[in-house]
């Protein structure tokens, strides 16, 4: 199994994802592919309350896939999740 943790990640458009993230080994990398990938992201909208705040991204009308690919040169930041919001996450992943 990939090893993956929850985090934050801010994208350089500032949409702001929260999801499993894991790093693609840099040997099967080739320069300008995705290196990361994001299993179970949820796009998080920080003037919603808590329990509203987040959303399956993207939604399952469009995709019912898990594991979405990305390129840390889109990534501005990453973050450890707050206990509440991880919890919430959890919640809405279903795990």
């Amino acid at each position: 199994m990939d090893e993956t943790a929850v985090k934050v990640l801010i994208l350089k458009n500032n949409k702001v994802l929260v999801g499993k993230l894991g790093e693609i080994p840099p040997e099967n990398v080739i320069l300008g592919d995705p290196d990361h990938f994001l299993i179970d992201p949820v796009s998080y909208d920080e003037s919603a309350d808590l329990d509203k705040c987040m959303v399956r991204y993207p939604s399952r009308r469009l995709t019912s896939d898990i594991k979405f690919f990305i390129r840390s040169d889109d990534v501005f930041f990453v973050a450890t999740p707050d206990t509440k919001l991880l919890a919430e996450y959890l919640v809405i992943i279903g795990d």
